[in-house]
């Protein structure tokens, strides 16, 4: 009995420090909160009435830090960024605040033209003295072909209207020398062009890829080649939609065709020449993606 009164007298003095402990701790910490707000807190209100009651103190704006006058917004947008800000130190004046893409325009455009072929692609006729003073016309309609082409391009704009273009195109012909031969033509493009207001100037790299569509017997595979060509493409804006085009260039491909001879599997190969020399129309259409600049 005594004991267990002993064990009870030792934790309730315990208990006691503790608590006293515990309300000092409290007091001072309360002490030492006071001692630092109330000084501050009465700088801070007499600073207050002094700008109050100071009329040139009033006039100026009050200067926050740099970081306090940004809104962030935390999100995705258009130009794939994820915080932007509508702070005035992000430079939008004079295009600077621009991003690139919204800066171009863009063109998409349908061009034909009546092409020279060269000799080794021109129509054969015979000439008769029935033809007589046709023989010259026949001569013509016979190294002529059309050639089609869609092209797309981005323009970057510079001053006066002028610009700076880029673009790839996509062409197609079709060439029958004799009954015998009848070329299909696939053309991709690659160009670099320069605009003015009403002209602009390309340069264009080709890709050609041909295709015999006849197969003159049963031992003979289609003929087929590939190759590269040149030109320099000029034209003219007649109104907003349409122009007028010149273009002056040449290419070559090498045709292969394959055939049986003897029972064993032969190739002829040969170079062809093509010309691309060509007078025709174009169709275009330019326009801006959401919040470019025309």
């Amino acid at each position: 009995m005594k004991k267990s009164l002993f064990h009870f007298k030792n934790h309730f003095v315990y208990n006691l420090n503790w608590g006293v402990f515990m309300k000092r701790t409290v007091f001072i910490v309360a002490l030492l909160v006071l001692s630092i707000g109330i000084p501050i807190l009465a700088e801070s209100s007499d600073s207050l009435s002094t700008e109050l009651e100071n009329p040139v103190l009033q006039k100026q704006e009050l200067k926050l830090p740099w970081y306090k006058n940004v809104n962030y917004t935390l999100g995705y947008n258009s130009d794939s960024s994820l915080l932007t800000s509508d702070s005035p130190s992000k430079d939008t004046l004079k295009g600077k605040g621009i991003p690139f893409w919204r800066k171009l325009s863009y063109e998409i455009g349908y061009s034909g033209g009546l092409c020279w072929t060269g000799e080794d692609l021109a129509r054969s006729f015979e000439a008769s003295p029935i033809a007589g003073p046709f023989i010259l016309p026949m001569y013509f309609v016979a190294h002529l072909y059309y050639l089609n082409s869609i092209e797309v391009s981005a323009i970057y704009p510079l001053k006066n209207g002028k610009g700076i273009e880029v673009g790839m195109g996509y062409g197609w012909a079709r060439i029958n020398p004799s009954e015998y031969v009848d070329w299909r033509f696939r053309i991709p493009i690659l160009f670099l062009g320069y605009k003015l207001s009403k002209l602009s100037i390309k340069g264009r790299y080709m890709f050609i890829y041909a295709k015999d569509n006849i197969q003159s017997s049963i031992e003979e595979q289609h003929g087929r080649g590939t190759g590269n060509g040149l030109s320099v493409l000029l034209e003219y804006s007649i109104n907003k939609y349409t122009g007028i085009l010149l273009s002056l260039g040449n290419g070559k491909y090498r045709a292969r065709r394959y055939y049986k001879e003897d029972y064993q599997d032969r190739v002829s190969e040969y170079n062809v020449d093509i010309c691309f020399n060509a007078i025709g129309l174009s169709l275009s259409y330019k326009f801006n993606l959401k919040g470019g600049g025309k």
